[in-house]
């Protein structure tokens, strides 16, 4: 069964909102564990500061609450979404999905190689007889980088939508919906205001407006020159308790305050209904449900009715049907729309099930869906496997007894001698099939091993065609977004346990022959890899901590020298090759780092740490051996940092070993390939600003990169 994500992660500008939960079979949700804690990111903030305090503040969040669960829903502020109506003609299959990328080349600003899109099919309105389409697109890199910071705080993100979508799933799943009305959601919290409208039971429209409860607390500061948490206090202060909390401030005052802080969010609302109404078959709102922090104002229905001339009545999420939560978490989720809608998107129930995760992440997911199909023909085989070694084994049962028998009975006589003779050798054949047997059985899983290490490895924006085994070596083909892309694959496989970094060498790159006119440029690839390891458990898992603590593109080399090759268990020399570190405080973070992770992967075969620091042009320039003995001391305190330092020993830098560059293509003839330039990523973060509109402004969709990954089978075509 697939497993399916038991938290939701709402990550706004001021706060992170946190449930953990437990679905049902029926795909009812109960609330096990919520909070919330305070993020107070500003709409200046640089993205890589703001993903930085992401990754700082959520940790906190999961360890006050004791949630170690792995598998999220993340909802995106609404302002990160670009979304577009689409009328399409009636088509099927490949040819709709030509024609959607199509239109969204027409409305998006940035090429679909930079973004995660994805659309609904909805019934279409009227009499037309086309068909209609919910476009919406996120930038990769904002998607990426939420990805990744919650990758970093042990969570996987199966799903990422954006707020205004798991507005409208949370409505589509409560008792209040009615598809006979034209019902507006609006949902008002600290930093923005987002806008759903269903009209014949399909969302039609989706928006998210700037400007929401911090604008109230701006003004009412700035207007009765109060801090801004004094401002926030007075601004969800009931009127009644104004004159004796409050002296010197009216009622009266801070109301009418309110009020012209308040016609800017109406103004936002109004604009939204009137572009709304002026789109083809659309009809008039005839109902408003709010939700949200600010909602939690005194008479904020009332003020809204009266401007807007529509019924205006309050969203609690107990009408959400399925979603049950304990009554100490009544006051902290009755606004919460976003997050009961999430909870109802994880349990599979959402009206509007898009995704903006990363593709690595959606075909992970997949491949989890086609694991119990793999499962059984895995026990399929295990039985036909168990089965030849079962009727071999009872053959030489048999065998063997019949030469016992033979033994006892006959006497080495020229008339039994060669029957004799012809039984023994029956028998040692038997043994020879029986060993040979064996030796597969072991090779092929080895070969499993690297077969997974090789799929695993595989980042976005590549996959594979087909992998070719030969006698101790392999052969890879796939196809890539550009050089780029192989040049970290093959960075990877170089950091992989299984493979030392000389032996992985790009044959071979060039551009894809089979591209449509007007096509992105691809380059098909192939890879040679000449050997590879057979590492212990505990080499790999420590390979594996060790990418989770250090930066992605800074570790150019991870191997394990030991003293016997035929022993695991003799004493191992771990060899790490890392862009250089000027500082004494900067080696020794690296050296707590490596430290850490051989604790976490249990090695105790490790007994020194030999690092080699390297300039940009991959040039040895310093070279530092460590005792594992010497770092235990240190973390046990029994030593100080100065002794650490001073038990570095300095190793003369040489030109060998070090490591590989990512190499270029082999030449034809046999001659020697050069290095691609180095290492390094490609990187970089930004936040979204700004809003769009459904159904009239520009506004930004894509298509997902190719997705990365993928099983191979040996000699197998796998690219379809």
């Amino acid at each position: 069964m697939v497993k399916v994500p038991d938290v939701v992660i709402d990550i706004g500008q001021q706060q992170i909102k946190l449930l953990q939960i437990q679905v049902d079979k029926k795909g009812g949700v109960t609330v096990k564990k919520a909070g919330v804690e305070r993020l107070m990111l500003s709409s200046e903030e640089e993205s890589d500061t703001a993903y930085q305090r992401i990754q700082e503040t959520l940790p906190i969040l999961l360890q006050r609450l004791g949630v170690k669960a792995r598998r999220a829903v993340v909802s995106l502020p609404g302002r990160s979404a670009f979304t577009r109506r689409l009328r399409v003609p009636v088509v099927r299959g490949r040819q709709l999905q030509r024609i959607i990328k199509y239109e969204a080349r027409q409305h998006i600003p940035f090429p679909l190689e930079q973004v995660n899109m994805d659309y609904q099919i909805t019934p279409s309105s009227g009499d037309s007889e086309e068909l209609e389409v919910n476009l919406v697109a996120v930038r990769s890199e904002i998607a990426e980088s939420y990805s990744k910071v919650l990758k970093k705080c042990g969570i996987r993100s199966d799903i990422i939508e954006v707020a205004p979508l798991s507005l409208y799933n949370a409505y589509a799943a409560s008792k209040l919906r009615d598809i006979e009305e034209v019902t507006a959601v609006v949902c008002i919290g600290a930093s923005s205001t987002d806008i759903v409208i269903e009209q014949n039971g399909v969302m039609q429209f989706m928006r998210s407006a700037p400007v929401a409860g911090n604008a109230l607390t701006t003004l009412l500061a700035k207007s009765l020159d109060l801090p801004p948490d004094k401002a926030e206090d007075l601004k969800k202060k009931p009127a009644a308790e104004f004159s004796s909390a409050n002296p010197g401030v009216a009622a009266e005052q801070v109301s009418s305050i309110l009020e012209r802080g308040f016609d800017r969010i109406i103004t936002e609302i109004r604009r939204s209904f009137d572009f709304y109404v002026s789109q083809p078959d659309a009809q008039p709102v005839t109902r408003i449900f709010l939700c949200g922090g600010s909602v939690r104002m005194e008479g904020v229905c009332e003020f809204l009715e009266d401007r807007l001339g529509v019924p205006v009545s309050i969203f609690h999420v107990r009408d959400v049907e399925g979603f049950e939560y304990p009554p100490e978490y009544a006051d902290l989720l009755d606004n919460e729309a976003v997050l009961a809608g999430m909870a109802v998107r994880a349990a599979g129930r959402a009206s509007c099930g898009l995704s903006f995760a990363p593709p690595a992440i959606k075909q992970k997911l997949e491949f989890e869906r086609r694991t119990p199909m793999f499962s059984v023909m895995a026990l399929l085989l295990a039985a036909m496997v168990g089965g030849a070694f079962y009727f071999l084994d009872q053959m030489l049962t048999t065998t063997a007894e019949a030469v016992d028998r033979v033994q006892e009975i006959v006497q080495p006589t020229k008339k039994y001698g060669p029957e004799l003779g012809r039984v023994r050798g029956e028998q040692n054949k038997f043994l020879e099939r029986y060993t040979r047997i064996n030796e597969v059985a072991n090779k092929r899983g080895r070969l499993t091993r690297v077969y997974l290490e090789v799929q695993r490895l595989v980042p976005q924006d590549i996959w594979l065609k087909s992998i070719d085994v030969g006698s101790g070596k392999m052969e890879i083909n796939g196809r890539a977004l550009n050089d780029e892309r192989i040049a970290t694959y093959i960075q990877e496989l170089m950091l992989s346990p299984f493979f030392d970094n000389e032996v992985v060498v790009l044959k071979s790159s060039n551009p894809a022959s089979d591209i449509p006119e007007g096509g992105s440029v691809q380059m098909d690839f192939v890879i040679s890899i000449d050997r590879y390891n057979n590492p212990t458990p505990e080499e790999i898992k420590f390979v594996d901590e060790f990418r989770k603590l250090t930066k992605e593109g800074e570790v150019l080399l991870t191997k394990f020298e030991r003293a016997d090759q035929t022993n695991v268990n003799a004493p191992t020399t771990l060899v790490v090759g890392v862009y250089r570190r000027d500082t004494d405080q900067e080696k020794i973070s690296l050296f707590n780092i490596i430290y850490s992770c051989l604790l976490a992967s249990g090695d105790t075969a490790v007994q020194t740490i030999d690092v080699r620091f390297h300039d940009r042009e991959s040039n040895l320039v310093e070279h530092i051996q460590v005792p594992v003995e010497l770092m235990k001391k240190y973390r046990d305190k029994t030593i100080a940092e100065s002794d650490l330092v001073t038990g570095f020993i300095a190793i003369t830098p040489s030109p060998s070993p070090a490591p590989t560059p990512t190499p270029t293509p082999e030449k034809e003839g046999g001659e020697e390939a050069t290095g691609m330039g180095g290492y390094g990523m490609m990187g970089g973060y930004g936040m979204m600003g700004g809003y769009g509109m459904m159904g009239g402004g520009g506004m930004m969709g894509g298509g997902a990169a190719p997705p990365g990954g993928g099983a191979a089978e040996s000699g197998l075509d796998i690219g379809q």
